[in-house]
This record gives C-alpha cells, structure tokens and sequence, in this order.
C-alpha cells in the first residue's frame, strides 16, 4: 500500500460508570412495582406477571447476581437461613452458584431478606420443587416498560440516568453493589468475591465513583476517636507540662 491509514482512537472507557439506582429511585422503582400488581386487578395471568416482576427486582437488587445466573438457578440451589426472623429483616440464603451457570466459576452468593422474600414467594406461587428454575423466564420487556412509565426523582423516567445511561436488568447487579460500597461498608475484595468478579472490576466500575458526599457519615463519625482518647482536664494538663523536644 502507498501510505498507512488513520486509525482514530475509539471511544471506550474501560473506567465507565455503570447505571444504578440512587436510594430515591429505588424506592420509586419499588412503588411502581406495587402499583403494577395493583393495575392488574382481577387478571390471574397480569397478576401473576406483575407479582414476578416485583420479585425480579427483589432478587437482582438482594443477591448481586448476573441475569444469566438467576435465570439458570434452580430452588435446589437456594438455601434459607434464619428463617425464624424473616418477619424481622434478619433472614439471609446461600445461593450455590455452579461452574458451568456462571462465567466466573462456581461460588456461593449471598442474598439478603429481600431476596429470601422474594425466593419464597417464587416457590409459594407456583408450587415450585427443587429440580425447578426460580425464574423460568426473563421479564426484560415488562421491566423495561416498567422504567419507562416510572417517574424519575430528576429525569423523566427511570430508563435513563442524569448522565444518559441506559438502565436493564443489569442495573439491579450494579445497585447491589453500589448499595454494599455506600452502605454495607464492604471491601471491594468481599464484594467481588460475592459478586464473582475481580477487586480491580470493583475499583474501576463502582469504587472510583464514590464520592466524598457518598461517605459522609463514615467521615465524620469520630465518636469512636473521642472515646478512645482521655480528653479529662488531668490529662491535657499533663500534656501542657511537657517540656518540648
């Protein structure tokens, strides 16, 4: 060839942020869900995909889980703990996640009350055995009809963030995860071992993006600080009578 072509640089960030649901729109998210089921009235058939959906949500904001693995486990693989205090919020299930249901390799996930809610539920509804899927479909289309008709806390609706991110089921996994940074006050090393994905996915996607407003509490909490410091009158004399290095 006479002369070597441009090649323009592509335009991929390998540090981008991912969507996710801030709290207020979280529970916006929740509401609309409720008021889905609620519109569906009498319909048995309606009904019953609205009730899935919300339980969807559920499973995918408590456990972390990638859409291909909640949609290839089965009851079998779910393991209820503490379900005395379900009523209580303290309920929490292991999830044994298979090599060949996962691209990372088989582990076990843990999901929280809200995810235990949501299993029992799948399994009441439909009378579901061991060797059954949790969810033997993927509701994308209803959820994503659902993001378009709710009403976002600062934008239009829930489909797209401020920035223009597209929300899916994915974004449940990532509001997992963004909520354990912000509020479990987990290490990104837990987190990714729960999640199934490298610490430096965790630094890159979702731990670099937390604020300083983010963490405002845990920075300006020093109770701890005070109280593990003598601050009595005795003892800042005593420093006062120092004699200088």
């Amino acid at each position: 060839i006479n002369r070597i072509p441009e090649f323009p640089k592509l335009k991929y960030d390998k540090n981008r942020h991912r969507a996710w649901f801030t709290p207020p729109e979280y529970k916006a998210l929740l509401k609309s869900a409720d008021e889905n089921i609620i519109r569906a009235g009498k319909d048995q058939r309606l009904k019953r995909y609205a009730e899935d959906l919300k339980d969807w949500i559920l499973w995918g904001c408590h456990t972390g889980m990638r859409v291909n693995e909640s949609l290839s486990i089965k009851v079998g693989q779910v393991e209820i703990h503490n379900e005395a205090q379900l009523e209580k919020g303290k309920a929490y299930c292991y999830i044994h996640i298979l090599e060949n249901q996962s691209k990372t390799g088989e582990r076990i996930a843990i999901g929280m009350v809200g995810a235990v809610r949501a299993f029992k539920r799948m399994v009441e509804r439909y009378n579901k055995k061991p060797h059954d899927l949790l969810f033997p479909e993927n509701p994308r289309w209803r959820f994503t009809k659902l993001l378009k008709e709710t009403s976002g806390v600062n934008t239009k609706s829930l489909r797209y963030d401020l920035a223009g991110r597209k929300r899916d089921s994915v974004s449940l996994r990532h509001n997992f995860i963004m909520f354990r940074l912000l509020y479990g006050k987990l290490d990104p090393f837990t987190i990714a071992r729960i999640c199934g994905n490298s610490v430096v996915t965790i630094e890159n996607h979702y731990a670099r993006h937390l604020t300083a407003q983010m963490k405002k509490r845990e920075i300006l909490h020093y109770e701890k600080l005070d109280n593990d410091i003598d601050w009595s009158n005795d003892f800042i004399q005593g420093l006062r009578n120092q004699q200088p290095v």
